[in-house]
């Protein structure tokens, strides 16, 4: 378990053209003073770096030096630049990510320029950004699947908030929901 660490990125875990796998454990209480509270992956263009989570759980990590304003791009929880992730659950087992915090975009998981993923059977809770995407957040050219995923109670604390459970902000890539539910989530526009 990777606990109670503190970085400029990647409170946790940091990756950089390399590659990240997670089985099981937890990566918690974590804080980045900019991207990536629990973890932080970083590849190139044309060099993905593969970040792969089978098991464990990412909760109660803080990207940003504050949480009354912007001071980072943010990702609480998981922050992703020029990766190719896949988080796989199981039904009976998902992958949990709750209660991470930034003043920045995606309280849970911040998908950021170049980077492709699938998230199945996670469970996506709790997490607080002040910006953009409590829950989940996508941007640039990211390409993104979640299948029979739960974004449940995520918020966006800002006035000008915006997606609690998910924002997409992804505009030159696509982000799709397969089954799975947006329940109990909050922003002042699109909860």
């Amino acid at each position: 378990d990777l606990s109670a660490k503190s970085s400029s990125l990647g409170g946790g875990v940091y990756v950089k053209k390399g590659s990240f796998s997670m089985t099981s454990g937890t990566i918690s209480g974590n804080k980045s003073e900019k991207e990536g509270g629990g973890l932080y992956v970083e590849g190139a263009s044309g060099s993905l770096a593969p970040l792969s989570i089978t098991g464990g759980s990412i909760t109660g990590n803080t990207a940003g030096a504050d949480t009354t304003s912007q001071t980072s791009n943010g990702g609480g929880g998981i922050y992703a630049y020029y990766a190719n992730v896949t988080i796989t659950g199981t039904a009976d087992k998902s992958i949990t990510i709750s209660d991470n915090t930034t003043d920045g975009y995606g309280g849970g998981i911040h998908f950021s320029t170049g980077t492709t993923g699938t998230v199945s059977y996670g469970t996506i809770k709790s997490n607080t950004a002040i910006s953009r995407g409590g829950g989940v957040y996508t941007a640039g050219d990211s390409s993104i699947t979640l299948t029979s995923c739960s974004l449940q109670n995520n918020t966006c604390s800002s006035t000008a908030g915006y997606g609690g459970g998910l924002c997409d902000d992804a505009s030159s890539g696509t982000t799709t929901l397969i089954g799975g539910s947006v329940t109990g989530n909050s922003a002042t526009n699109g909860a």
